[in-house]
Parts: C-alpha cells; structure tokens; sequence
C-alpha cells in the first residue's frame, strides 16, 4: 500500500497523495504546489530509457528516429525562440535524445553539446557527429560554462530535483539562460482530465510542474524568470495520430499515421505544454544597476 504523505523534493514540505496511478502515488506539495511520484533511485535509468522507450507506441514513442524531419523543424523554431534572449553561443542540451536538436544548433552556429543517459539514443547522436556527455544529469563530468542549457520535455524526468538546480548553478554563466519546455498540470485541460491527463506517466515522469514550483526550484536569488507562457509545439501528424491511439485503443489511427498523410506537421496547442527561461544572476549587472 502506498504512503497517504511524502516529502516534497522541493521544498520538503509534507505532502499528500491525490490519487494512484499506474501503481503509483502522485502528491501534491501544498506549500509551493509541485505534484510528484517517489522515483526509485536505484533504478537503472540507463534501462528505463532504453530502445523500447524509443520505439514502442505502449512506452513514449511509436518510432523516435522516424520523426526525424519534424523534430528537425522544431528545433529550428526552438532555436528561434532562444535568440530572441540571448545571442549565439555555447549550448548544452539535457536529454537531447537522438541529437536532432543539437545538430541543428551547431547548423545554426551554436557551440553545441548534450546529455543523454540513454545509449541507444546517444549511440545515434554520436553517429551524426554530435559530441555527447554520456549518463544521468547531474551525474555526468562536463566542463565549462554555458551561455544556454536546455531542458525540453526532460527537466521533469529528472529523479533529484534540487540536486539539479544546484549544479546548473555551476553550469549556467552569468547571464546566460535555462530554457524549458515542460508540462503545466493547473493547465485547463490538466484539471478537467484529473488523473486522466496524458502526461501522467509515472513510469518515466516523476515530477508535474505548475509556474508557482518552478518558480521556487528556480528561487529569485539566483534566477530571473523572463517567460513562461503557453507553447504551440508542432509534431508530426504520425505523433498525433499514434497518441490518440494509445490514449483510446484505436489502431486504426496508427494505419492512417503511416500513410502520407503522417508527415504532415500539425500543431500541438492544448493549453498544458509550457516554455520558460530562468536568466542566471550576473552580480555585475545587478551591481551596475544598483550603483546607478
């Protein structure tokens, strides 16, 4: 049986189980609002993210490498909207996956790089030229600074929060920024769907962020929220399609997906995908500001 209370991984707080999922008890933090399931830390996250994870419609992805030319297109749209707060530099991307993104990055004049903890993944992203820090963030030997870190989909997977946060302290260069693209569960479509909602996969996902609890992992002492605000995220209509099939049991939509029609690009626009950038302190500018 499932313990009715936990400790938030954020703020410590007590916090009680909303429901169970999967076998598993989700818990909302009443003091800075985080929702959560207790990740075994002894799991082999190197398992857990392995092929299946990429190729099988019943764990995350009908077929990962397949969506290539869409994932392509995001990370171009991606790379955008990290120009508009800061310029071109060095960027590290955690949980790049195959690599799509930060070869698109470098394509774009980025100094790029990426954290995989998956060797099936990172095995494809060596094959394209990416360079890959292999392992768990914040497990994993980097050195240097970085102008951009970025998280998309992948900041909530992470098992240690805090731990997290604390060594993008160390990673992130003054000034620079943290770009996430996560999930919002106070969403509309979040709520209304309860325990229901699509991204509760406790399988794989152990945190559920909300503003409020992003804001107090990135406290304002040492991060400045710039943006958080509903993403439009654009898939393939084969990703649509094989979603829609998983959440109702409806095969035949994976056959129309395989079709011409499945790479057509479509937008994902329900309200509870979210992109946010946290700048990192930079005590000169703080220092200049507060001397004029």
């Amino acid at each position: 049986m499932s313990d009715p209370t936990a400790s938030c991984p954020i703020c410590a707080s007590s916090a009680a189980s909303i429901g169970v999922k999967s076998g598993h008890s989700i818990y909302e933090c009443p003091a800075c609002s985080l929702r959560f399931t207790l990740p075994d830390l002894a799991q082999d996250l190197q398992e857990v993210y392995g092929e299946r994870y990429f190729t099988s419609a019943d764990a995350e992805y009908g077929d990962y490498l397949a969506e290539e030319p869409a994932h392509r297109r995001q990370a171009v749209r991606y790379l955008q909207q990290i120009q508009l707060v800061h310029p071109v530099g060095s960027l590290l991307d955690i949980g790049g996956a195959a690599g799509f993104f930060a070869d698109e990055a470098r394509k774009h004049g980025w100094s790029a790089q990426m954290v995989e903890v998956s060797p099936y993944a990172a095995n494809r992203a060596e094959a394209i030229g990416v360079k890959v820090v292999r392992g768990a963030f914040p497990d994993v030997n980097i050195g240097g600074q970085f102008d951009a870190v970025t998280f998309f989909n992948s900041l909530e997977h992470l098992p240690e929060l805090r731990r997290a946060e604390q060594r993008l302290r160390e990673l992130v260069k003054p000034g620079g920024v943290v770009v996430i693209e996560t999930w919002d569960w106070r969403s509309f479509i979040a709520r209304i769907q309860g325990l229901g909602w699509h991204q509760y996969h406790p399988e794989y996902v152990p945190h559920y962020f909300d503003r409020r609890s992003l804001r107090l992992l990135f406290n304002a002492s040492e991060w400045r929220m710039l943006e958080f605000r509903r993403a439009t995220k654009w898939i393939s209509m084969r990703r649509a399609l094989d979603i829609l099939a998983s959440k109702y049991g409806a095969g035949a939509l994976r056959a129309i997906g395989r079709s011409r029609v499945g790479a057509l690009d479509v937008p994902y626009r329900m309200g509870d995908l979210v992109w946010v950038v946290f700048r990192r302190a930079d005590a000169r500018v703080a220092a200049q500001e507060g001397a004029a």
